[in-house]
């Protein structure tokens, strides 16, 4: 079901060539936190703190669910 709702946001973007979209995906987000802070940067041309937004990410904190 996410990924069908997911097509349908990608298709409604595309639809739209006012909207830029960046993808970050969780996984990566967790594994190299400033990677995905640098690209966030680039992709939004602010002059944001990526060393901090790095370090912010704490993998502990992420729960894992066993079914």
């Amino acid at each position: 079901m996410l990924q069908a709702q997911l097509a349908q946001v990608r298709q409604w973007l595309v639809a739209r060539p006012n909207f830029q979209v960046l993808d970050v995906e969780h996984a990566e987000a967790m594994a190299r936190p400033l990677v995905q802070a640098r690209r966030m940067r680039a992709f939004l041309g602010l002059p944001l703190q990526v060393d901090a937004m790095g370090a912010a990410v704490d993998p502990s904190l992420h729960r894992n669910r066993r079914g």
